[in-house]
């Protein structure tokens, strides 16, 4: 047999060795750091019970939502077991269902011993579904699903707005690495809805969600509005008419206020349709009996279309309309490096999603390479020439020298950084140096002419041929493969 054919040369194994040895990446199975791909929520409020509200229900599981926010104001004159049954009837007693209280829920909400309140079916379905929550559920508390901050307070009816339900909004968020933030209450401010509601919430609770990168989910007003993407919700400030809202989160450190974000009032969740009363230049849409509205909830997509921070949004209603839809975009950076939609280390890749070799799983908090694996693209100068990792703008040079970028670092996910074509060295004797004549090793400044067999900074041999098999340790990773060879040749 020709031993030259079937060689294992040293340069082969140099590279796909340590791609065997090395242990495989762990795939994360933390739900806490973005939403799985197209996790659907639905928005609703004013419910009651019903066959409207049974028919808002059967929209939600016809929409293969996976889970609920309710803002309030859940069975009205009917007891919290009843509405419970109408829940477990339709979506069942395990699916995530999320609610804040409303003004007619106050006497049946909170825990009593040996009363069946709101609070506690709420509670007993947290349990069931083995989900934890900081503070008083429902009323002012706190929650992670699937990624997702939900935060479920009570503004004017269980404590004021204002300096307190505000103070433990702006304390959650400012904590929260979350990517995505709901802040969801019931009541309103006057200028926060269409209808005839009167100022209840205070205006803290707005902006301190606002500022904090959350999307705000209110209902009470029995009709559907949403906002524009505003940078201050107490004088209705717009920041952008367009239909992808982009949030933003306000930096404490610097003067101005970044907090960008949008409100909305989806109370037709089954009790009853109410006429518009109130517009402003401030509301991107608006749906009432005025416009013939009928009952519906506003969807939510988180994780659109392969991308963690982008959601689609919609407002169904149970006749099949569609009345409002538009997209969110997370705010870049509120999220692990490896999932905040910016290329962090500037490689030309970004997040986990997109490949970047530095990212060994969404939760990630560096796009940088830490394994070892990937040299150029570990922010190391490894081989000690000034020149760091792979760069676009470098290897977009033909001579590879603009930008900061290592010349032998071809793309991210290359192993080395060095390379006997840049290494500043006469490797072959011809008195001939590297791909350029040493100058990335020398400021830009050629030590002799190129070596002519270097016709790339990666290529690892300045000789005229390369990669000779010889009877080095290459070949006794290759004998055991001959000798099988050999042999099944023999025995045809």
């Amino acid at each position: 047999m020709d031993l030259a054919r079937a060689c294992f040369s040293a340069t082969t194994l140099k590279w796909v060795l340590p791609f065997l040895l090395l242990p495989s990446v762990p795939n994360s199975s933390d739900a806490e750091a973005v939403p799985p791909p197209d996790l659907t929520i639905a928005f609703l409020g004013d419910q009651g019970v019903g066959a409207d509200a049974e028919a808002v229900l059967q929209l939600i599981l016809s929409e293969g939502t996976d889970a609920v926010v309710h803002a309030g104001d859940l069975g009205y004159n009917q007891s919290p077991q009843v509405w419970e049954d109408q829940i477990n009837a339709i979506l069942g007693p395990d699916f995530p269902y999320f609610a804040s209280a409303g003004n007619h829920d106050t006497a049946d909400f909170p825990i009593r011993p040996g009363q069946t309140t709101y609070q506690g079916l709420l509670e007993a379905r947290m349990g069931r579904l083995g989900l934890a929550w900081d503070g008083d559920l429902g009323i002012q508390s706190a929650l992670i699903y699937q990624g997702i901050l939900i935060l479920l307070t009570a503004p004017d009816d269980f404590g004021a707005g204002d300096g307190f339900h505000d103070l433990y909004i702006h304390d959650r968020l400012a904590e929260s690495d979350a990517m995505w933030r709901i802040s969801a209450w019931h009541r309103n401010m006057r200028l926060m809805q269409v209808g005839g509601k009167d100022d209840d919430a205070g205006w803290g609770v707005y902006e301190e969600s606002r500022r904090g990168g959350a999307i705000i989910a209110t209902a009470h007003e029995h009709s559907y509005s949403r906002t524009h993407l505003l940078s201050s919700m107490q004088s209705q400030t717009v920041a952008s008419t367009d239909n992808t809202l982009r949030l933003s989160r306000n930096d404490p450190q610097t003067p101005p206020d970044e907090g960008r974000g949008f409100a909305f009032v989806s109370g037709l969740g089954g009790k009853s349709i109410r006429d518009q009363e109130l517009d402003g230049p401030w509301w991107a849409s608006i749906y009432t009996s005025t416009q013939n509205a009928d009952y519906g909830a506003l969807f939510g997509v988180f994780h659109y279309e392969g991308d963690p921070g982008r959601a689609y949004f919609y407002f169904k209603d149970i006749s099949g309309n569609v009345a409002d839809e538009f997209f969110v975009e997370s705010p870049p950076g509120l999220g692990p490096a490896c999932t905040d939609g910016v290329d962090n280390d500037g490689d030309g890749l970004i997040d986990f999603v997109s490949g970047d070799p530095g990212c060994e799983s969404a939760l990630d908090e560096t796009e940088k390479d830490e394994t070892g694996m990937f040299l150029c693209d570990d922010g190391i100068d490894n081989d000690g020439d000034g020149r760091t990792d792979f760069d676009p703008v470098t290897f977009g040079d033909p001579n590879f020298a603009a930008g900061s970028g290592d010349p032998v670092c071809r793309k991210a996910d290359f192993p080395r950084e060095n390379s006997a074509c840049q290494d500043g060295a006469h490797n072959d004797g011809d008195g001939l140096m590297d791909f350029d004549g040493g100058a990335s090793w020398n400021g830009g400044v050629g030590i002799t002419a190129p070596d002519l067999q270097c016709n790339a900074p990666w290529r690892n041999c300045e000789k005229v041929k390369c990669g000779g098999c010889g009877l080095g340790y290459e070949l006794a990773f290759g004998l055991p493969i001959l000798l099988w060879l050999h042999r099944r040749r023999q025995a045809a």
